[in-house]
């Protein structure tokens, strides 16, 4: 399942579909993961439809919510709001729906995400929502400021993980809240998260283009395989049709 998403195009995606039910839950993961790397229309209404149909295993539905994420198509949205509500072991299901927000990349989510970072929601919850306002939050200044807000909690947990999402919205706005960290905290993890975070943001020009770049690259990686699979299926047809040709001649 990891290789034919590494692959993708039809053949990877038909074989792929056809294993969606699996009886062996860790093959189900497998292939939900693997069919978030399908930035397609059918690839999101497979995995919206399996996410809201639910599954016997909670490690299924956060693996399918994290997929339908990756696809970005805006109708995987509803669908892991709806995920953000259910109740499962170690909250595995929410952080699999929280992380996905955060792959789909919509806006939308901001204001959840925000509601998932305050010290009344599990830790690891929180966690998982930081990271995904990394994703969600370049130039919203709402969301850097917020992180920054959580540098002031003395959890040595969450904040390393708020200096590696400040680190990738790459504000040097957070320079200044970031070296305060650095000056005021004793605990050794968080005072090489917060070095590491200064050393990225102060060199981080140019960086935004490098993104956008890559992104462009990934979209056009795409475009050559569905140009390959239509290649292949329009040869796979004239070679069935020309042997019917040579018979009428005959």
């Amino acid at each position: 399942a990891r290789a034919l998403g590494e692959l993708r195009g039809a053949r990877a995606w038909e074989a792929l579909s056809r294993s969606v039910d699996h009886a062996h839950p860790k093959v189900r993961r497998a292939v939900a993961r693997a069919l978030g790397e399908f930035r397609t229309d059918a690839a999101a209404a497979l995995l919206v439809g399996k996410l809201k149909a639910g599954d016997a295993s909670w490690l299924v539905e956060s693996e399918l919510a994290k997929a339908a994420g990756r696809t970005r198509r805006a109708t995987a949205y509803d669908a892991l709001v709806g995920a953000l509500a259910r109740e499962s072991w170690r909250d595995v299901v929410r952080i699999g729906a929280v992380e996905g927000l955060g792959a789909l990349r919509d806006a939308r989510a901001i204001p959840l995400l925000l509601a998932l970072t305050t010290p009344s929601v599990g830790a690891s919850t929180r966690r998982a929502a930081v990271g995904a306002l990394a994703e969600l939050g370049d130039d919203r200044r709402e969301v850097r400021e917020a992180l920054e807000q959580l540098l002031e909690e003395r959890d040595p947990h969450l904040v390393p993980e708020v200096l590696r999402a400040l680190t990738r919205l790459r504000d040097a706005a957070s320079v200044e809240p970031v070296s305060r960290v650095l000056r005021m905290t004793d605990d050794g993890r968080v005072r090489r998260a917060a070095r590491e975070a200064l050393r990225s943001l102060q060199s981080r020009e140019g960086s935004e283009e490098l993104r956008r770049l890559r992104d462009q690259v990934e979209a056009l990686r795409d475009e050559v395989r569905a140009v390959r699979d239509q290649v292949a299926a329009a040869s796979a047809t004239r070679k069935t049709e020309r042997p019917a040709a040579s018979k009428r001649k005959r």
